[in-house]
């Protein structure tokens, strides 16, 4: 019987070091130029492999119609920690980033904390979850 309450105690001292916060991350789409021209891929990332373009490697992939210059979308139960975030629109159905010869983006895109044109990187683009809900805004800089 000592071995249950022992138990019982060690589990209960424990319970709440296993529990992991979490929290929302609200995005603000601005800038849209072409609603109608294709459907526009939000993508959350965790780590820097894949960032900003692997639709693959994304933590999540929200596909969503770009039917006005504006939208939101909330990510929802996502343990704190650190993020970044890019978009696309996919004007050609082929579910990737077009380039031209150079590299350049060919279709429109964006990423968490760019406001000017310059390669993307997630330690530049993060965005820290370490409250219940962080609000950031994502705006199309190539359009």
């Amino acid at each position: 019987m000592d071995k249950y309450i022992a138990l019982s105690i060690l589990l209960f001292i424990k319970a709440p070091l296993l529990a992991q916060d979490t929290g929302q991350i609200v995005v603000e789409v601005t800038n849209v130029k072409s609603p109608s021209a294709g459907p526009l891929y939000l993508m959350l990332f965790d780590t820097k492999e894949g960032f900003p373009r692997e639709i693959d490697m994304a933590r999540q992939v929200v596909k969503l119609a770009a039917d006005n210059d504006q939208l939101n979308y909330t990510f929802e139960s996502l343990p704190y920690g650190r993020y970044a975030l890019s978009i696309f629109q996919d004007q050609n159905g082929n579910r990737s980033i077009d380039s031209n010869f150079a590299g350049f983006p060919k279709e429109p895109i964006g990423a968490s904390n760019m406001e000017r044109l310059g390669r993307p990187s997630f330690d530049k683009c993060q965005i820290l979850l370490d409250q219940p809900s962080v609000k950031t805004q994502l705006k199309f800089l190539i359009n």
